[in-house]
């Protein structure tokens, strides 16, 4: 494969993928607002863009239940003999 096929192919991909989002609702509003934040301040694109893609995999990560059994049991561990010793120091 040379590089103008793959260039062309790469292209082609390109140009599907950006017809397919702007069939999507609100794909305009959010072209135009990274737009005008980008010139304003582009650091803050930078986070913002951080941002959506730590909700878009916390939005995929497994859900775990909070009603499982899935904790540790403790259990009184008392020995006579220290619980004796102790109290000597109180009195």
């Amino acid at each position: 494969m040379d590089a103008d096929t793959l260039q062309e192919q790469i292209r082609f991909l390109i140009r599907a993928a950006s017809s397919l989002f702007q069939k999507v609702p609100g794909s305009s509003v959010l072209i135009r607002y990274i737009q005008s934040s980008y010139q304003n301040d582009p650091v803050r694109s930078a986070i913002e863009l951080v941002l959506v893609l730590f909700f878009i995999r916390y939005l995929l990560s497994p859900s775990y239940s909070t009603h499982k059994q899935n904790y540790v049991k403790l259990r009184e561990d008392v020995r006579s003999g220290a619980l004796d010793s102790d109290m000597d120091y109180i009195d």
